[in-house]
């Protein structure tokens, strides 16, 4: 009930203020010079979901055909159509979210956060693999474990696992 409470919140809050800046823009602008941009902002939202679907869907494809987990390409894909809806939707704030959202450092940046998200509520097998950072030392013992018989018994690799 809370992420319903957040959401329609943030959606008033950007409501108000796509409201304020079209009206900011009309006082300055004028009513054509803004229409034009509104409608050159959606228009390139458009073109920009014709090429970004269908290439985020041949990745998932791909991914699939290779028989990898799709998180990754699904993910990416995601973020990429959001951003062009943003950019479709009238509006000069939504339309910045989105271009800024297709950067390449913020747009990686987004997609690491979100596929750690994800490798926390999804199994592994669906994920895929992760990277392990390692490191030697002494065998961690857990209380009520028997030692091994010799040093030589067990062979065991401490690492930390990042996702």
């Amino acid at each position: 009930m809370r992420w319903l409470a957040i959401t329609v919140g943030t959606l008033a809050v950007t409501a108000i203020a796509e409201i304020a800046l079209v009206v900011v823009s009309l006082h300055y602008l004028g009513l054509l010079p803004t229409l034009l941009l509104l409608l050159a902002a959606s228009g390139l939202g458009i073109w920009l979901l014709a090429r970004v679907g269908p290439r985020s869907w041949r990745e998932v494809r791909e991914a699939m055909a290779e028989q990898r987990p799709p998180a990754a390409e699904a993910v990416d894909g995601v973020l990429g159509l959001a951003a062009c809806l943003l950019i479709v939707v009238p509006g000069f704030l939504t339309a910045v979210v989105g271009l800024v959202v297709l950067l390449p450092p913020v747009r990686r940046a987004l997609h690491h956060r979100a596929l750690a998200q994800l490798a926390q509520r999804l199994p592994a097998s669906m994920i895929g693999p992760m990277r392990v950072r390692a490191r030697r030392g002494r065998a961690a013992t857990t209380p009520g474990s028997m030692p091994p018989a010799t040093p030589m018994d067990v062979r065991v690799i401490e690492g930390d696992i990042r996702r």
